[in-house]
């Protein structure tokens, strides 16, 4: 499993599931859900992702959203509200075998 998406830079990333915390929100691999401070919430648009699917997060820290395309395809706004202050981009694997890059585009490129 994996998990994509945004923390505050404060996350204790040596902490037993940090994923699950106030500081992280994710979207799970094998759902879709968006996981913050330890719930699952479902979207609109919401899907399961894995090995090959290039996701694509666009962040608008003035309105606090986070907006969710997954192989080209606009799925929805998956947070859409109190994603402000400061952000990192963040990914949480679980496995040896799994990894992500993590590449910075032009916001109009989205």
């Amino acid at each position: 499993g994996m998990m994509i998406g945004v923390a505050r830079p404060t996350l204790d990333v040596n902490a037993i599931e940090a994923y699950k915390t106030a500081n992280f929100w994710g979207m799970h691999s094998s759902t879709g859900h968006l996981y913050h401070n330890r719930i699952a919430h479902p979207w609109q648009g919401h899907q399961p992702y894995a090995t090959g699917d290039v996701l694509r997060l666009l962040l608008d820290s003035d309105a606090g959203t986070l907006t969710v395309k997954k192989n080209g395809n606009l799925l929805g706004v998956a947070v859409t509200e109190g994603l402000t202050g400061d952000l990192c981009w963040a990914a949480c694997c679980v496995g040896e075998d799994n990894s992500v890059r993590i590449k910075a585009v032009d916001p109009a490129e989205f």
